[in-house]
């Protein structure tokens, strides 16, 4: 669905992308580009830009007014999912995951440090056995 909710954007298996005209019932356009099975639409939340993705592997950016191709992608991968965030979110997510990754490496430097100690011990108790 668009923002307003009056049109509705659609994708199938040939790459076709059409737009609908809910209040008329009628098909109102189509995006040319894609050319596999469209898996996922995103509309953008303020801004005229509609992205597809699907089978071909490229992600496409549109104009919703006009229809026309603004950016292409190639992703090497197939894709199912497309969306918009803003920066913010990104951010959160990139700071969520350096955290993690922090909170990783001390969980590994732990473990290691453990490891150590054991190691330590067993050299120790080698000893002591060699000994007597």
């Amino acid at each position: 669905m668009a923002r307003d909710d009056s049109v509705l954007y659609t994708g199938d298996t040939t790459g076709r992308v059409s737009r609908i005209d809910l209040r008329t019932l009628r098909l109102s356009g189509t995006y040319k580009g894609n050319t596999g099975s469209v898996r996922d639409i995103a509309i953008h939340p303020t801004l005229p830009r509609l992205a597809t993705v699907g089978l071909d592997r490229i992600m496409r950016v549109f104009d919703s007014e006009s229809r026309q191709q603004l950016h292409r992608v190639y992703l090497r991968q197939q894709l199912n999912a497309v969306l918009f965030t803003s920066e913010e979110e990104v951010k959160m997510f990139a700071e969520e995951s350096e955290e993690s990754d922090v909170d990783n490496a001390s969980d590994v430097n732990d473990m290691n440090e453990a490891s150590d100690m054991s190691d330590a011990t067993d050299a120790n108790e080698k000893e002591i056995s060699d000994s007597e």
